[in-house]
């Protein structure tokens, strides 16, 4: 059974989730992916969205974090320990990790529509525009598409990626009194396109056109693939 094979397989490895999003993890863990490190990326997200389509967009930005993430880990592999700062334990558990097969994952979530790229308002009031901009684009019946990118690095670098995309319909009978009841709540901060469909944003849409979980934060599907064809 793949699933099984996944949950063994990747034991063997040191796996990294170049991310702080606690709804990653969860989805990594639904797979049964339970040994997750946590390595967030500096990298500053701040591609031209002018020169970018965007699919390239949030390729290449969840390129460039697990880029980040990858090439601080390589140093410090290659770094010589200071054994007369740490024990011996201490030693040998740094050893047995940098010894471990690698595996980083990174990713990015935008959500875009009538070609504006969306990502995390900055706060209640940007949050409110972004959710009205949106609507405004589905009542013109302009699509909302959520594009979610993956990028696999192992020991050797970039090894795979891919974006997937989720089409999602709102509510059109939704009024500007509900939107800010909904941004008062500060559900939407912190996520792309200013709401959560996993929670009370669930509300503001009608219908999904595709894996739910990629409007989460990671498509479960290509994400459990992806990372079963690398290990």
């Amino acid at each position: 059974m793949e699933t099984l094979s996944l949950i063994n397989d990747h034991k063997n490895y040191r796996f990294v989730l170049a991310s702080t999003s606690p709804r990653r993890l969860d989805i990594l863990k639904q797979m049964g992916i339970s040994n997750i490190e946590i390595y967030p990326s500096s990298f500053p997200e701040n591609l031209n969205k002018t020169l970018l389509s965007p699919k390239d967009y949030v390729l290449q930005t969840a390129v460039k974090k697990g880029e980040f993430v990858y090439n601080e880990i390589i140093s410090q592999k290659h770094a010589q320990l200071d054994i007369n700062n740490i024990t011996q334990k201490e030693s040998q558990t740094i050893t047995q990790k940098l010894n471990k097969n690698l595996l980083i994952l990174s990713s990015d979530t935008i959500v875009e529509s009538n070609g504006t790229i969306n990502e995390k308002p900055i706060d209640k009031s940007h949050n409110f525009l972004m959710l009205k901009d949106l609507l405004n684009s589905s009542k013109k019946n302009i699509n909302q598409s959520v594009m979610t990118a993956i990028a696999l690095f192992n020991e050797n670098g970039l090894v795979a990626s891919k974006v997937e995309v989720t089409q999602v319909i709102m509510d059109n009978n939704l009024t500007d009194a509900d939107l800010l009841d909904y941004v008062e709540t500060g559900e939407g901060i912190g996520a792309a396109g200013g709401y959560k469909i996993q929670g009370l944003g669930g509300i503001l849409f009608n219908k999904i056109d595709g894996d739910f979980y990629n409007v989460v934060g990671l498509p479960l599907k290509t994400t459990f693939n992806l990372i079963k064809d690398n290990i």
